[in-house]
């Protein structure tokens, strides 16, 4: 994902506002946010980031990305929760129609050994389906229903999850006759994100549609924890950017949204795309 350079110096804004509304040692004009003595439960984080920051952040979690064959997946997986210290790793394969109902099994045998891997799942859901609906398959969310089978056929507490953004919601795909309630009731985990600023508004009416389409599913509650400016507009219909103060402000008010509904058991977790805390320069989405 593009951003600018400006976002770097953002990233190290955001995550010293992260930290004080974390600890609730910084309202912001935000009264809403009970003091708190430590960082709450539920932080995850795409990987990678350093131990120091994960330390300072609360890090329970990491979401990994893995495309590869199983087996090299494992490797990663490994490595990940060695390296970042956690006992937890969510895992995203890739959303295909050859090789994910079969590497579902292989993942859900290996999980029985290997309890640091507690979910295996779909980043960018929708757009991953459109992708197959082009290629041909009529019903992508077919190869979701097999996948989730296939995650839960050799331990039944592996869970699914998928990456799900607000301006998906209206989709076809995630409704019948493509995702019916059959399979939506299957999901373990939604990993919601906003991707426009400005919808961030909504948050608490999007989590309402999301517990009606998924009800047994946990919400994970997206921060993209670096400006956005040159990926999208402010807002959907429009072609104007955020300004970089807009952005910052847009991104406080919903973290603060974010942090408030952790705080409720609205949303089960928080998870920070992408990562890189303390690595920032190493992040390859900047240009």
């Amino acid at each position: 994902m593009p951003s600018h350079r400006i976002g770097f110096t953002l990233h190290g804004s955001v995550y010293r506002f992260l930290l004080a509304a974390m600890c609730g040692l910084a309202t912001l004009g935000f009264n809403a946010i009970p003091v708190q003595a430590q960082t709450p439960s539920g932080i995850t984080s795409w990987y990678q980031n350093t131990s120091d920051t994960n330390a300072q952040l609360g890090t329970t979690a990491i979401r990994l990305g893995c495309s590869d064959i199983p087996n090299h997946c494992f490797d990663q997986i490994e490595m990940a929760a060695s390296s970042q210290d956690v006992t937890q790793i969510y895992l995203s394969i890739a959303l295909d129609s050859t090789t994910s109902v079969p590497y579902a099994v292989q993942f859900s045998q290996w999980s029985l050994t290997h309890p640091e891997l507690i979910s295996v799942g779909f980043d960018d859901l929708v757009n991953k389906m459109d992708d197959l609906q082009r290629s041909g398959i009529p019903l992508p969310g077919q190869i979701v229903d097999q996948t989730i089978n296939n995650v839960k056929s050799g331990n039944p507490s592996l869970k699914f999850g998928a990456t799900i953004f607000e301006n998906e919601l209206d989709s076809p795909l995630l409704k019948d006759p493509n995702l019916p309630l059959s399979t939506r009731t299957k999901f373990d985990y939604v990993h919601f994100y906003i991707h426009y600023r400005m919808n961030g508004a909504n948050f608490a009416t999007y989590i309402q549609q999301l517990k009606a389409m998924f009800p047994s599913a946990k919400l994970i509650a997206g921060v993209y924890a670096y400006d956005r400016i040159d990926y999208l507009p402010c807002q959907p219909g429009i072609t104007t950017p955020c300004t970089v103060q807009q952005d910052a402000g847009l991104f406080q008010q919903l973290f603060l949204a974010q942090l408030s509904a952790l705080g409720q058991q609205q949303v089960d977790q928080i998870e920070f795309s992408p990562g890189y805390f303390g690595l920032e320069d190493q992040w390859p989405g900047w240009f």
